[in-house]
């Protein structure tokens, strides 16, 4: 993932030593180009003096190619030459340069190094001052290196002040990222932007926008769901207390089983209208609801107990193992609707003769309070089990061998979405053996403890 702050502060470096290089280059060149400026006023000020020190007539006193100790810097060296090209003259160990051809500045190499000569002329003598390339470049570069230092420690206070100016600017998206993040389909307030940088308000602008759209598409969905769950209650209900009616003055066993089968569709339909509210009520909303300290344990022997009665009239054995109290944080109807959709279910596909087992208990070691629902009916296989929270899904063969009407599907989706409200987690697996070698279904949720 590319970071805006690294990639930034990697071409400003970039930049910074880039321009530092390029300075240091242009510096060099300065330096070096005053140097030989200067250099080159020194050769014609020591061939005007050796020629004013020495006459001719001196200098013919002097064995041919004398040498004689220079009192100037080494790095200069002199020749004097007679008007017939003899070397009357040189420093001490000077190199053989040759007699230039005419007055004046030249550069020229000599035995793999580059001298610069300045020639002086008159008709009885020729005056030659000479100075090699690399004492001038090694003291342009010695001028260079003493700024290296300085440059550095200079780069290294740029890039310092650039990465604290960069980890400020950017500071405005960081708080706006984490005012993004802190937003969820269950709080889609505005996110304030008028304090917020130039750059980033169009930003935050954007965002405001599509979570409103959001939070308007989710409120009518919300409606919808609730208005047609409201609208089918009333006409579902007055049907089946007619049928109820007609029941009770047919008495042709054929009719009878007619009107059986009607009550069975209406009882179905009844229990997804039931259930497609509670779905509606569990959607996300703009509020937030408080959360409170919740007895589970409670809470599931309550819940068995309402059960009993259908559990008994299905030969069911229901019963509870939970500690005396389990406390969570939570909301106590919503934790009730886990409760009852997971025991409707188990109560539905488990056969007669089954059992069914409420379990509620606490791990110290992860500090979780565990909710089981398990049951001995058909259990689910492992496709079975990653589709079982789809809504409206229900596995053909289990449903072949449900106890009661059919379901709509949509307990385990019910179930989720509570536990995901929760910030808890549920997981499916092995319940209790049956007579048909299964092994039942065991629904898990875990609780984080406070």
């Amino acid at each position: 993932m590319i970071s805006i702050g690294r990639f930034l502060l990697g071409w400003l470096l970039g930049a910074v030593v880039a321009a530092a290089l390029v300075l240091a280059a242009g510096y060099f060149g300065f330096a070096f180009d005053e140097i030989n400026e200067v250099f080159d006023r020194q050769l014609k000020q020591l061939a005007r003096t050796v020629l004013t020190v020495h006459s001719a007539a001196e200098q013919a006193a002097l064995a041919p190619a004398a040498a004689t100790a220079d009192k100037f810097h080494r790095s200069f060296v002199t020749q004097i030459w007679a008007a017939n090209g003899e070397l009357l003259f040189s420093s001490v160990d000077a190199p053989a340069l040759p007699l230039l051809p005419s007055p004046g500045l030249h550069t020229l190499t000599h035995a793999q190094t580059q001298w610069r000569v300045y020639a002086l002329r008159t008709p009885q003598l020729t005056v030659q001052a000479a100075q090699s390339m690399e004492s001038r470049y090694g003291l342009a570069s010695e001028l260079a290196s003493k700024l290296l230092f300085p440059g550095l420690a200079a780069v290294s206070l740029m890039a310092a002040l650039f990465a604290y100016a960069l980890r400020r600017g950017l500071q405005p998206l960081a708080a706006a990222a984490a005012a993004v993040e802190a937003r969820s389909v269950l709080a889609l307030e505005a996110i304030p932007h008028h304090h917020a940088p130039r750059e980033v308000q169009p930003l935050l602008q954007a965002i405001n926008t599509l979570m409103a759209q959001l939070a308007e598409a989710l409120a009518k969905q919300r409606q919808f769901t609730a208005d047609a769950a409201h609208g089918l209650r009333t006409p579902l209900t007055a049907l089946r207390l007619q049928l109820e009616l007609l029941e009770a003055g047919l008495a042709q066993a054929d009719q009878r089983e007619t009107l059986s089968d009607m009550r069975g569709g209406l009882d179905r339909a009844a229990h997804m209208v039931a259930q497609l509210l509670d779905l509606s009520r569990l959607e996300p909303s703009s509020t937030h609801w408080q959360p409170v300290a919740v007895d589970l344990a409670a809470l599931a022997r309550s819940a068995v107990g309402d059960f009993s009665l259908r559990a008994d009239q299905a030969g069911l054995d229901l019963g509870a193992e939970t500690e005396p109290s389990r406390w969570v944080s939570g909301q106590p109807a919503q934790l009730r609707l886990l409760l009852d959709n997971l025991i409707d279910n188990a109560v539905r596909y488990t056969t007669s003769g089954g059992r069914i087992d409420v379990r509620v208990w606490c791990d110290p070691a992860s500090r979780e309070i565990g909710l089981e629902v398990i049951d001995s009916g058909p259990g689910l296989n492992a496709e079975q089990r990653a589709r079982a929270f789809d809504r409206f899904y229900r596995a053909p063969e289990v449903a072949d061998r449900q106890t009661l009407p059919v379901g709509a599907g949509l307990g385990l989706a019910i179930a989720k979405e509570v536990v995901a409200r929760h910030d808890a987690s549920i997981e499916l697996g092995d319940g209790l053996p049956n007579n048909n070698r299964g092994r039942g279904l065991r629904v898990r949720v875990l609780f984080r403890c406070d």
